[in-house]
């Protein structure tokens, strides 16, 4: 019985900390366009300047500093 316990509580753990590592998983840090190539999801900054996004929403256009 002891060892029925002890063989359930590892593979609970196992397949928890499965779960855990794969929600920390990225997913490659880029989007797909329609024609199936990979563009960078992040603007980089050059020197002093900081990288901005515009977001056009129903409500107006906001630009985020990144």
């Amino acid at each position: 019985m002891s060892y029925f316990k002890f063989r359930a509580s590892a593979c609970l753990f196992i397949i928890s900390l499965m779960l855990v590592l794969s929600a920390c998983a990225t997913s490659g840090g880029g989007t797909v366009t329609e024609s199936g190539q990979s563009t960078a999801s992040k603007t980089t900054s050059t020197g002093d300047e900081a990288a901005t996004r515009t977001y056009e929403s129903d409500k107006g256009t906001i630009t985020l500093l990144i």
